[in-house]
């Protein structure tokens, strides 16, 4: 997900009991609830940012270790700002950065990019499917419990109530992202569902996916992978759906050149986190071009991730580039 969803995530899981734990739970929250991200700085324009985004500090093993680094970062900021602050119960903070930390695993494993949550046991990328990385109904419903408090606080100045209003408000907020979160689970079922039906008997299906699209939940992309292609379908819910109207794209033939280009280290590196793979063969005059697009992030023309490869007249592969 993205940061904003992170951060407002921990500002409500600090005001809805977590503050009664330790002082300086909001700020412990927010930084635990964003740092697994810090692996972002591994190289975002190459190819590394495949590689090592969402990578050991995404881990469930890793969790613990990742809250104990938020603490000792909140810890030593405040200690250089305020030298006299209260000192921190270390066992009660370290459990409210955790509980903070593991929300951003699971928070990410929610859409489709994916997650490897087993590193360092297992390297497979797992995924949920049914939230966007940025969910824009979901930011405007957490911005608003965040922000709830405040504007109660301009109509009622009643000593004492503040901090029932910041505890119960988030609460409920937290509640609504799960239920916001098992409401987008229910309809990615739904549509997997309906692909199944219109699909069912044909056994050239190899594999069938759906993903949400940005601002209408009843609206998903899906994905059926035959022996031959490709098929990318917008379907709408609320509507009698037709899969096999939809963007084609069939499989290359074999050729000399595939094999070569799947062997390059940049192939392997992409093709581990390309789950959905488009590979696209032009042949020309003296070798060939090959791209390869993973159909999550973009269709032939407006592809996110992108590998080009060039070959030679002997099938040989003279440049790789990882686009973005």
């Amino acid at each position: 997900m993205d940061n904003l969803t992170h951060t407002l995530t921990g500002v409500l899981l600090a005001r809805a009991g977590l503050n009664r734990l330790t002082p300086r739970a909001t700020w412990i929250a927010v930084t635990a609830a964003n740092l697994p991200d810090i692996d972002i700085v591994v190289g975002p324009w190459s190819i590394d940012y495949l590689n090592y985004h969402r990578h050991l500090t995404h881990s469930f093993f890793v969790v613990p270790l990742v809250a104990f680094a938020a603490l000792v970062i909140v810890e030593g900021v405040t200690r250089l700002i305020r030298p006299k602050a209260d000192k921190l119960p270390w066992v009660k903070a370290w459990l409210v950065a955790t509980i903070a930390a593991l929300t951003h695993p699971l928070l990410d494993l929610t859409n489709s990019y994916g997650v490897r949550t087993y590193l360092p046991f297992s390297a497979d990328w797992h995924s949920w499917d049914f939230f966007n990385i940025v969910e824009p109904w979901l930011l405007i419903m957490l911005l608003a419990f965040v922000a709830a408090p405040t504007v109660y606080g301009l109509l009622d100045n009643e000593p004492g109530s503040k901090a029932f209003r910041n505890h119960q408000t988030a609460r409920v907020g937290l509640a609504l992202l799960i239920v916001f979160g098992v409401g987008k689970a229910a309809l990615h079922g739904f549509a997997i569902e309906m692909l199944n039906a219109r699909h069912q008997g044909d056994l050239s299906v190899q594999r069938i996916a759906a993903f949400p699209t940005s601002l209408i939940p009843w609206v998903w992309t899906g994905y059926i992978e035959t022996s031959k292609y490709h098929q990318v379908v917008t379907m709408d819910l609320l509507e009698n759906h037709n899969s096999t109207v939809g963007d084609k794209y069939f499989k290359p033939s074999l050729h000399p050149a595939l094999d070569a280009v799947r062997a390059h280290p940049l192939a392997r590196d992409y093709l581990n986190f390309a789950r959905y793979n488009v590979t696209t063969i032009f042949l020309m005059p003296r070798g060939a071009r090959i791209e390869m697009r993973d159909i999550r992030f973009g269709d032939a023309k407006r592809a996110v991730f992108k590998c080009v490869f060039q070959t030679d007249e002997m099938n040989r592969v003279t440049s790789a580039t990882f686009e973005w």
